[in-house]
């Protein structure tokens, strides 16, 4: 069983919950982890692509957005997609996206992001009861006070 961690970050739009969850993802790749980061459309999936390229000048993380086809890319230690987990050997969730994808098994470890938009934190709730009803281990982390300092 997955343990779940939400994240709570400063500012009210997505590009901060994004911004954070590069710099997440930037860490769990230098640690060696298999990373499939998990969003509500394949739009998003393409413009998370296009960030996780070029979010820092000085970071390089490859990774790979799955398709319909393809549901795997297992030499790529981070995939992105919308349609649902991956086949294994990816460990770690990062869900950007309103629902909690199905199979989460696998996983060693998932990371909410939650900003500080009414409809995030809206949902946030929601997945919180939902994993918290299914016994999952869950630990909070309120970044709005380290960020500001």
């Amino acid at each position: 069983m997955p343990r779940v961690d939400f994240y709570i970050v400063q500012g009210t739009t997505q590009d901060a919950q994004w911004q954070f969850a590069c710099r997440l993802i930037e860490k769990a790749y230098k640690m060696g982890h298999h990373i499939y980061i998990h969003l509500n459309t394949q739009a998003d999936a393409q413009l998370f692509d296009q960030l996780l390229w070029s979010f820092r000048a000085d970071s390089f993380i490859p990774h790979q957005v799955l398709d319909e086809e393809k549901t795997s890319y297992p030499n790529n230690k981070v995939a992105i997609g919308w349609q649902g987990p991956p086949h294994p050997p990816y460990d770690v969730l990062i869900n950007l996206a309103n629902t909690i994808p199905e199979a989460l098994s696998h996983f060693n470890r998932v990371s909410e992001i939650v900003y500080g938009h009414e409809e995030s934190r809206k949902n946030s709730r929601k997945n919180f009861m939902i994993y918290r009803e299914s016994g999952y281990p869950l630990h909070t982390h309120d970044l709005r006070k380290t960020m500001r300092e």
